[in-house]
């Protein structure tokens, strides 16, 4: 996930991982006259509402940014997360949730807190 605090902007990356292609879903095509033939392919949830880079999360260097299919999320002033859902016009599956409350939202009268 990615947030800019100054806009209350986020998005949220989805994707599956494989360590190997090994690890990856297969699927055999087997056509009259022809050998049946094994591909590899891995899931995806579509470019949901585009790529967004997400920086490496580790300390090592040299790694860049991982570009993923992520959802936009708009959190509210106290932190909670607005209501959204998504269906994919291509794929045909769709993500929802509801406004979500934050567990501990920051207290603005607190010395840490930062008028934005």
């Amino acid at each position: 996930m990615v947030y800019h605090p100054k806009t209350k902007k986020g998005a949220l990356g989805l994707a599956y991982g494989a360590v190997s292609p090994s690890d990856l879903f297969t699927e055999t095509q087997v056509c009259a006259g022809s050998p049946p033939t094994t591909f590899n392919f891995a899931i995806a949830f579509g470019l949901l509402d585009g790529p967004t880079d997400f920086a490496n999360p580790f300390t090592a260097a040299g790694i860049p940014p991982v570009p993923l299919p992520a959802l936009n999320i708009t959190f509210n002033s106290d932190f909670s997360i607005t209501a959204r859902s998504y269906n994919d016009p291509v794929l045909g599956g769709s993500i929802a949730w509801d406004s979500t409350p934050a567990k501990s939202p920051p207290d603005p009268q607190a010395a840490r807190s930062a008028k934005l």
